[in-house]
């Protein structure tokens, strides 16, 4: 992952691998960002300090992360996750406690 900045003069690499990392999205005081990547596997939650030191992998389960979106407050992150052909809501804090479902797909 790469970031550059406000006035695109400079691009700095931020993770150290060639995975796929996506959907990026700072937090709310700019310290961090969380995003998808699939560096151990299997696409996961992480999370990296804008300076791109001390990243932690958030999420351990089964199936696909996609689109980690900050809560207001900073706290904790949003994102969907799919498997089986289903697709779920989930919330977990920064810290990767308190991982909790939002949605339950019924089909």
């Amino acid at each position: 992952m790469r970031i550059m900045t406000e006035v695109g003069t400079e691009v700095r690499r931020l993770t150290a691998t060639e995975n796929k990392d996506t959907t990026a999205f700072f937090s709310p005081d700019d310290k961090q960002i969380a995003f998808a990547s699939d560096g151990d596997g299997s696409s996961e939650i992480y999370v990296i300090d804008s300076d791109g030191r001390n990243s932690q992998r958030l999420t351990r389960s089964p199936g696909r992360k996609r689109t980690a979106v900050w809560s207001p407050d900073g706290r904790s992150i949003l994102f969907s996750a799919e498997e089986g052909g289903r697709s779920e809501i989930y919330t977990v804090n920064t810290d990767g406690s308190a991982y909790l479902l939002l949605t339950a797909d019924r089909k």
